[in-house]
């Protein structure tokens, strides 16, 4: 990867670039699997032929075992970025503007998907133990607005220490479900994460669409950098 910069803000100047050009397509997708796809094909127009991008790589250490990363890059078989993805949707009609010809589905379990977000985030830094020369981003990007504002009075009791709001800061601790969480909103959930760095989560406009009624035609997404 030519770049005069450090390889770490290189990588992530030739990530927000993919993210970019995407953005100029008026891209959306289909899918997680879509988006996965979509870009990790910019992010490879992007590189020389030295470095090498994975879909779905295989990792284990001590922490965790039978782990997959989204987009990994690689330079002489060594990892040297890791991207997880998450792509929610809300459902709307009007996508005149985009490339997509059917309506996207309206994915729920908003409270599972941010304690995803934040498993990203803690598979990452677990990977980087290993790794100290590599990057990590988890990346979020969505039309559903309920994931980057405060949550509701009556969901707080939830996933309150899961928020997603605009402008947080996640701080070094231990982040959990509420004791009144049901069971299959923790099913398969059920431990806390423990995060061992510093992060705010700053939203960033994507696209926009005509749908004024409830603004699920405004896409945003959230980077954090491992």
């Amino acid at each position: 990867m030519n770049c005069n910069m450090s390889r770490r803000d290189c990588i992530t100047k030739t990530l927000l670039k993919a993210i970019e050009n995407l953005k100029k397509k008026n891209k959306l997708f289909y899918s997680e699997a879509h988006f996965q796809h979509s870009l990790a094909w910019e992010i490879h127009s992007l590189v020389d032929n030295k470095t090498e991008i994975i879909l779905e790589r295989p990792f284990e250490n001590k922490e965790s075992k039978n782990n997959h990363i989204d987009i990994c890059l690689e330079e002489d078989k060594k990892l040297i970025a890791a991207i997880e993805l998450k792509y929610k949707t809300k459902s709307i009609d009007n996508y005149k503007k985009s490339n997509l010809n059917t309506n996207l589905k309206n994915q729920d379990a908003q409270d599972q998907a941010r304690y995803d977000y934040f498993k990203d985030i803690e598979r990452l830094e677990c990977l980087k133990k290993d790794n100290k020369s590599f990057v990590g981003f988890a990346l979020f990007l969505t039309n559903d607005h309920t994931y980057w504002t405060c949550p509701k009075a009556n969901n707080s009791t939830c996933y309150e220490q899961f928020s997603l709001k605009d402008e947080r800061l996640l701080e070094k601790e231990k982040y959990m479900w509420s004791k009144k969480t049901g069971k299959g909103t923790k099913k398969g959930r059920c431990n806390s994460i423990k995060l061992n760095g510093k992060y705010n989560l700053n939203w960033k406009n994507y696209l926009e669409y005509e749908e004024p009624k409830n603004k699920l035609g405004e896409f945003k997404y959230l980077l954090i950098k491992i």
